[in-house]
């Protein structure tokens, strides 16, 4: 599993969480979506040598990182954030803290679920209260529509999907 440190973004913020739901027609409970649009990346790269170890360097990913004890203390050198728990492959349905599969764009940033539009009633569907897919045969039928029937958008070409777990400690201060 890696890991990966994102702004919060929840019911606490206001107007702008009520803005982006009337946006995309939505009521949300939650948002485990990992959107860099809504949730940016607050770790991107490593700042010391040796700290290259504990991050993947595939494809550029370099935001996701290796080891758990690392994420907690990047996180508290951050001060703040929501560390997530991804799986680009070999994902656990039944593991007890998946939360759902995400459909991220070839640059690893932009959800295909809760950001790349708001009028595509097999997403829209197929959401969870979470803004995720809990389902792995639903979110391989939306990937193979968006490919089929959207294939010329940027966003669409390459897409990636990936299993979101919840990880124990973040309600831990990171301070």
């Amino acid at each position: 599993m890696f890991y990966s440190i994102v702004e919060p973004f929840s019911p606490e913020d206001g107007d702008k969480w009520t803005g982006y739901c009337e946006w995309r027609g939505v009521k949300f409970t939650s948002f485990d979506s990992v959107d860099g649009m809504m949730r940016p990346k607050l770790f991107r790269l490593p700042e010391e040598d040796g700290d290259w170890s504990y991050v993947t360097v595939d494809d550029g990913l370099f935001h996701l990182i290796k080891d758990y004890d690392f994420a907690l203390k990047q996180r508290k050198v951050l001060g703040r954030g929501d560390i997530v728990g991804l799986r680009l492959k070999s994902h656990d349905e039944e593991h007890p803290d998946f939360l759902g599969f995400e459909l991220l764009d070839s640059f690893h940033d932009i959800s295909l679920l809760t950001n790349w539009g708001n009028d595509t009633a097999i997403i829209n569907g197929a959401l969870a209260p979470n803004g995720l897919v809990r389902e792995w045969s639903v979110i391989k039928a939306i990937q193979t529509y968006l490919n089929a029937n959207h294939s010329d958008d940027g966003h669409v070409e390459g897409c990636r999907i990936i299993s979101i777990y919840r990880v124990v400690g973040n309600a831990e201060s990171p301070g």
